[in-house]
């Protein structure tokens, strides 16, 4: 199973500069990449900080750059993410019982999981119980199996500030 991840595009508006470069031009290079070399990848997962501010906007601009995109893909939210935008503007990205944006795909080899770690507001993530207790169900769910978690922060501390 081929699947392709991408984290960090921090996409701004058409034609803005950011961290010395276009991310708008640079997202598109990477979808030509991505439909001319691998479009036979399962799936294409992007873990987070999709937007540099989280703004409408931006998710807006997302939207229009990944409908070129030839293989399948889900989103996860990073710290510089907000939560209720991205549902707004990916609802069939999928959320859990909670609003969390939270899922599963399944393939022969095994079960891929895409875990919200986003804390509004805070640079560092969280697993907070409700996250924590929709993982252990998904992974019972599928005990004995490969599983295959994705998500925005490093699940453990780091000790950085």
């Amino acid at each position: 199973m081929k699947v392709i991840q991408v984290t960090d595009v921090h996409l701004g508006r058409l034609r803005e500069i950011r961290y010395g470069a276009n991310l708008n031009e640079r997202l598109d290079r990477c979808i030509d990449h991505i439909n001319q070399r691998h479009s036979d990848a399962a799936l294409c997962i992007f873990t987070g900080d999709l937007t540099d501010d989280g703004e409408a906007d931006s998710y807006a601009d997302l939207k229009a750059a990944l409908s070129r995109l030839a293989v399948p893909y889900r989103l996860l939210p990073g710290n510089h993410d907000r939560r209720a935008n991205l549902i707004a503007a990916f609802p069939e990205n999928g959320t859990d019982g909670n609003g969390f944006v939270q899922s599963v795909f399944d393939t022969p080899e095994g079960r891929l999981i895409f875990l919200d770690s986003l804390a509004e507001g805070r640079v560092t993530g969280e697993l907070c119980d409700d996250r924590l207790g929709w993982l252990d169900a998904r992974l019972a769910e599928v005990a004995g199996k490969a599983a295959y978690i994705f998500l925005h922060h490093p699940p453990v501390e780091l000790g950085l500030t």
